[in-house]
């Protein structure tokens, strides 16, 4: 979403600086009605940078085949940075997609759950484990965030990959 976007943004600003205003003006009516668009105004919680990381890996997740079913239970205000968040969630996600690519099609598929619980902000990722060859992106960045925050990061490796973050919210 954010590559189209951002290819969008660039033909909107060459035809504003190529004085093409009338053509400038429709390709912003377009933009505008897409993004008024219901499907993708879909609110997975009230918090928005959460939204829209669960937004872009769910295009991701479409474009390459790969089922992404989201459970999302959190308030707007959480007690952390927007950088350490977006970091937090991000770091699991994208080792969930390298591994996912790696199993048969009918294997992919990556589970998120985020939630509130006993004063804690919890975050499961669940996807197929993938062959023992690949070496997946680490979770140091993840792991260190809850850290910081006295929270705990937990990989699971049982019967596929499971990371499981859990943090105080006081």
């Amino acid at each position: 979403l954010r590559h189209d976007f951002n290819n969008q943004m660039q033909v909107f600003f060459g035809l504003v600086t190529s004085n093409a205003i009338d053509d400038a003006k429709q390709f912003a009516a377009e933009l505008e009605e897409n993004f008024q668009n219901p499907e993708l105004q879909l609110q997975y919680c009230d918090n928005e940078i959460i939204n829209v990381i669960l937004h872009q890996t769910a295009a991701k997740c479409a474009a390459k085949q790969i089922a992404f079913p989201v459970e999302c239970d959190l308030p707007e205000a959480l007690p952390f940075s927007k950088l350490d968040l977006c970091s937090l969630l991000m770091n699991p996600l994208q080792r969930a997609e390298q591994l996912v690519q790696t199993v048969s099609e009918a294997e992919r598929s990556i589970t998120c759950r985020l939630w509130e619980e006993n004063g804690n902000f919890c975050f499961r990722v669940q996807n197929p484990k993938g062959p023992a060859s690949v070496q997946p992106v680490p979770l140091d960045t993840a792991a260190q965030i809850a850290n910081s925050y006295h929270g705990t990061l937990t990989l699971s490796e049982d019967t596929g990959c499971e990371v499981t973050v859990q943090i105080p919210l006081s």
